[in-house]
């Protein structure tokens, strides 16, 4: 067994900075969503948005974990993900600027935004991954990985 390729199979400091900044992000996005769930609101679109923050985030914590194991499909939800919530979390916080004060929101749009951006700084890390996994799987050694 190469020892390179089982290197290469670990996941390096960015991908493990990657994955925990949207963990993270998932986290606040979610107890955002579901800081105001039971709040109404005025204008109709406003009810729906913190149903839509909880399941963002919730989708956004298994994709970040699943990213930090090399898994490129979730590196890529996992992205989209984080750059949907931030979009949303920083529209929320200017509508609901002087009426609902979110720290969580404060907190998330920064994280969302930040983990985006290393994710998609990840990408060849994560891709470098997915390759070594795969050739130890043809190899006969996957581990369950």
């Amino acid at each position: 067994m190469d020892d390179d390729l089982m290197t290469a199979g670990t996941p390096t400091g960015l991908v493990k900075a990657a994955s925990i900044v949207l963990a993270l992000a998932g986290v606040f996005v979610a107890l955002t969503g579901a800081q105001v769930l039971g709040t109404r609101f005025y204008v109709e679109w406003a009810n729906a948005v913190p149903p839509a923050l909880l399941a963002l985030g919730l989708c956004l914590i298994p994709a970040a974990l699943s990213t930090f194991r090399g898994s490129m499909l979730a590196a890529i939800l996992a992205v989209t993900f984080g750059g949907l919530a931030f979009l949303l979390c920083s529209g929320w916080f200017i509508y609901t600027f002087g009426t609902v004060f979110s720290l969580m929101n404060v907190l998330a749009v920064p994280m969302a935004g930040l983990g985006a951006l290393l994710g998609l700084l990840a990408f060849p890390h994560v891709r470098k991954m997915a390759q070594a996994k795969q050739r130890l799987a043809d190899q006969g050694m996957s581990l369950g990985l």
